[in-house]
């Protein structure tokens, strides 16, 4: 692979055995670094037209524009500074976790630090264009992978074979000593599933239902006019329309999720 540490293929530490290290992926990262400068640039260049014109009409809506121009051009810039630090990105997988070098500094991550995590592979017209994989630490750190690092498919695969049980193990000892479950906005109960419902950025509500009354959970997927989209259907006993409907790469733990509603719905 790329991009490997040498003196990092060795190492036996409380990470076990070293499998596999790989960098970033530079193709990714020079499209991104172009396409944020290409926006840069007529951002850029539109800020300085009407500053210009601003100075020599005195218009003060010329100079709102040019307000609302400003976060642009500054997210553009963030943009490709973030990009350009990705390059000398490196991830280490061992038997045990993760070793992971970032902007100079370097952090070890056990399997077992692992809380929770949430993939997302995104599709249109049936071509690959991204992959999204976002750690949370028990430390309450969050650790992200995506296609602009080499080995994101790796680190996903390594995440369902080594967390997975981990995770499956902790929520099944939580059921049996009849404690809640929280998968995001999700919480399963021994008596049943209780959902947050977010109706806007600041109003939030809650609902529950019992697990006799739940019909069914599936995963239904949906193209309209973008990519395809996966979501939970919740559907309830005599009712035509879902309970409730959730996007897939939301539900943290997912595989965990369904598999745990299924063992309780009795349909695995």
């Amino acid at each position: 692979m790329d991009n490997v540490i040498p003196e990092a293929s060795d190492s036996v530490n409380k990470l076990g055995q070293y499998q596999i290290a790989f960098g970033s992926n530079p193709r990714k990262i020079i499209l991104a670094i172009i396409v944020f400068s290409v926006f840069l640039a007529l951002l850029g260049f539109g800020t300085v037209a009407m500053v210009v014109s601003a100075i020599n009409t005195n218009e003060f809506t010329i100079l709102f524009l040019l307000i609302l121009f400003l976060p642009f051009d500054v997210l553009c810039l963030a943009g490709i500074i973030t990009a350009t630090r990705r390059i000398t990105w490196q991830t280490i997988i061992y038997s045990n976790g993760l070793l992971l070098h970032r902007n100079k500094k370097t952090e070890n991550i056990c399997w077992e630090d692992v809380k929770s995590y949430t993939e997302t592979v995104n599709y249109t017209h049936g071509i690959r264009y991204d992959h999204q994989i976002v750690i949370h630490l028990y430390s309450g750190k969050r650790i992200e992978f995506d296609s602009t690092i080499k080995g994101v498919d790796i680190v996903g695969q390594k995440l369902r074979e080594k967390c997975n049980p981990l995770i499956l193990s902790r929520a099944v000892q939580s059921l049996n000593n009849n404690e809640p479950i929280e998968f995001g906005d999700l919480v399963v109960r021994p008596d049943g599933l209780e959902v947050t419902v977010r109706e806007n950025a600041w109003k939030r509500s809650k609902k529950s239902i019992s697990w006799i009354e739940v019909e069914d959970i599936e995963i239904e997927g949906n193209q309209c006019m973008g990519p395809v989209t996966y979501n939970y259907v919740i559907r309830q006993k005599g009712k035509k329309e879902p309970w409730d409907c959730r996007s897939v790469p939301l539900v943290p733990n997912t595989e965990v999720f369904f598999f745990i509603v299924k063992r309780i719905l009795g349909k695995s």
